[in-house]
């Protein structure tokens, strides 16, 4: 019977929530920027962050081999438990259906990403708009550039049904 084989509710965990930002492209100054990215990394999550680095070079950037590309942070435990409840409660109200839909994905392990387009849209970061709204580049098209965020949770569910379940009963609304 697959319906006994089937995990209750409360067995159903989330393991770690990875949040990374990267800036891709030719950007002179990468690192001022992923400096202020980091910054706003560490206000958001309360956790220390750590850089990425290139595995190799990309000569039509203008990046070398061991170049900071971004900064990442992994939160597990009961602080990720935290973060995830200021997520749902404060964060996801603000956008509408249609927004979250196409920004959240669920793969078939249960897992579950969500993208930004920008840092700004935390109330930690946003009150401190000035120190972030100048991220701006000399070498793009725009006068600003928005550092888009990517959070990643990583559960314990091993289907997509499981992972729906888990988000219902963390009391995230996401309708997928």
């Amino acid at each position: 019977d697959l319906r006994s084989k089937r995990p209750a509710a409360q067995d159903l965990t989330l393991r770690s929530i990875h949040v990374n930002v990267s800036v891709k492209g030719q950007i002179s100054s990468r690192d001022a920027i992923l400096l202020k990215a980091a910054v706003a990394l560490e206000s958001i999550t309360q956790q220390k962050v750590r850089l990425c680095q290139a595995k190799k070079p990309l000569p039509s950037i203008q990046l070398q081999k061991g170049s900071v590309t971004g900064v990442a942070v992994s939160i597990r435990g009961r602080e990720a438990h935290c973060f995830l409840e200021r997520f749902a409660a404060i964060l996801l109200p603000s956008f509408s259906d249609l927004e979250v839909a196409s920004q959240v994905s669920l793969d078939r392990r249960g897992n579950f990403l969500f993208q930004l387009k920008s840092l700004l849209v935390f109330p930690e970061v946003e009150g401190e708009y000035r120190h972030f709204q100048q991220l701006t580049s000399k070498n793009t098209q725009s006068s600003r550039i928005h550092l888009p965020l990517q959070i990643s949770f990583s559960t314990n569910c091993r289907s997509w049904e499981e992972g729906q379940l888990l988000l219902s009963t963390l009391h995230v609304p996401i309708k997928l």
